[in-house]
């Protein structure tokens, strides 16, 4: 998956996992929680694992795919076989597609690995979630977690602030402030997968915490409009420091100056992603 969504997908898939679960249409035999996604063994981090039972009946393996990776089907069944043999339990591998420019013919949710001869060596099957298929209306009314997907699911534009408005309703009645801020957060980085900033901005103007995140958004591509590396560097750098500025606090002087040091531009890319998991500017910038 494109890593400027990871900690954004792995944030909602945590918050509630059972949600996810009955959405993809997997079963919930028993407590749900996330474990320890590293194997590091062979240099891979699988994006997220949730364990089912307590003892576990079976862990899920949810890979949520942004960009398109003919790679992904042996990807899947990579991790499968390594998560298998550290964890000693059955594997179901999920593979969610979070917009149809990602889709292909070659996913099919059965992977094979044939010998020279033609021959079958491995039938390795998996599930194929494509977010732009699932309904709506189940979606905004199931798990909160999975309500950043809303806009993603099976609607018509012109029905997409209706969604909002919904979406809107269950915040404001069933999560803390804090709770509400990440989840909009999120909605208006995934929904930057389908629609433009414009768009965006209309829907979610007045919306808690969406309105730096917006402008973010509109600085990076006027930056690219223009050609300008330079400027679409200092772009990104005010951008992380506007958005941090409503989460965090006011920066100090030497946090600006450590910012604006930055000239990496996927560095900048991570800083932004991370804001939704820390709490103040030294976690922010503290090495991972």
């Amino acid at each position: 998956m494109s890593k400027p969504f990871d900690a954004t997908t792995r944030k909602l898939l945590e918050l509630d996992p059972a949600g996810w679960l009955t959405c993809l249409g997997l079963p919930v035999t028993g407590p749900v929680r996330a474990v320890d996604s590293d194997v590091s063994t062979v240099t891979a981090e699988v994006d997220t694992i949730l364990q089912v039972g307590d003892p576990a009946d079976y862990l899920a393996h949810i890979e949520l795919q942004s960009g398109h990776d003919l790679t992904l089907p042996g990807r899947l069944l990579h991790y499968n076989v390594l998560l298998n043999h550290r964890h000693g339990r059955p594997v179901r591998s999920v593979a969610v597609l979070l917009r149809k420019e990602v889709d292909s013919p070659r996913l099919t949710g059965l992977h094979h690995v044939r010998l020279p001869d033609g021959s079958s060596d491995l039938d390795f099957r998996y599930s194929i979630v494509r977010v732009w298929t699932l309904d709506v209306e189940q979606i905004s009314s199931g798990g909160l977690g999975m309500l950043p997907l809303a806009p993603l699911a099976k609607v018509g534009r012109s029905d997409i602030g209706s969604v909002i408005g919904r979406m809107k309703l269950r915040l404001d009645r069933e999560v803390p402030e804090n709770q509400a801020s990440l989840l909009w957060a999120s909605t208006e980085i995934l929904m930057g997968l389908k629609y433009s900033e414009e768009f965006i901005e209309s829907l979610l103007q007045g919306v808690q915490g969406m309105e730096e995140s917006v402008t973010y958004q509109a600085i990076l591509r006027r930056g690219e409009a223009k050609g300008e590396a330079r400027g679409l560097l200092e772009g990104e750098q005010r951008a992380l420091i506007r958005i941090g500025r409503r989460r965090l606090g006011e920066p100090s002087p030497e946090v600006v100056k450590r910012i604006e040091d930055i000239e990496d531009e996927s560095a900048l890319m991570t800083l932004l992603d991370r804001l939704i998991d820390v709490s103040s500017w030294d976690d922010l910038l503290a090495s991972p």
